[in-house]
């Protein structure tokens, strides 16, 4: 059985007017040419580059603070575990309390901007591993290594460990 064709298809010929003996014929349309010369670019101008739109939002800004904070986490996670763990941790991501953000956006943002404070006091404390089961094995480490960030953080932090790949850190 034929299917009927998508609500929003144009198919076979127009029917614009019911032609009588007396009636105007319509106009006929224009060429497709002509009707894409009227159209204005859907888009705010000029488009811009990656790089310039996440300069003017500020998120490229907010990410390099960051950055040496991650860094100095996982350096100092890698002297407290025990050696044989040590180059299975990937990324440590510290993320503070976002209390109020109307959005998950918003939410990131502050926890991005907060977190990249020195003096900012973290909530959470997001560890990456390199496979489930160095994951497993250092969830256990950081067990009794709570005390000790804490008193790193300043406060009570809640650590978390997932699995990150090397492969999908590197990209190859």
């Amino acid at each position: 059985m034929h299917k009927k064709p998508p609500p929003g298809k144009k198919t076979g010929a127009r029917i614009s007017a019911t032609r009588t003996p007396g009636s105007v014929p319509a106009a006929t349309p224009a060429p497709p040419a002509a009707r894409t010369a009227l159209r204005r670019p859907r888009g705010r101008g000029v488009p811009h580059s990656v790089n310039h739109l996440l300069q003017r939002r500020g998120v490229l800004s907010q990410l390099t603070r960051s950055l040496p904070i991650q860094q100095s986490w996982i350096e100092w996670l890698r002297v407290q575990v025990p050696a044989q763990l040590a180059p299975h941790l990937v990324g440590a991501l510290p993320k503070a309390a976002a209390s109020g953000a109307p959005t998950a956006r918003a939410a990131t943002a502050t926890a991005i901007s907060t977190a990249a404070s020195p003096a900012a006091a973290i909530a959470e404390l997001v560890v990456f591993a390199s496979s489930a089961a160095w994951c497993t094995r250092l969830r256990y480490a950081l067990v009794g290594l709570q005390e000790e960030v804490d008193a790193r953080a300043g406060a009570p932090v809640r650590i978390s460990v997932r699995v990150l790949m090397r492969s999908e850190v590197s990209g190859g």
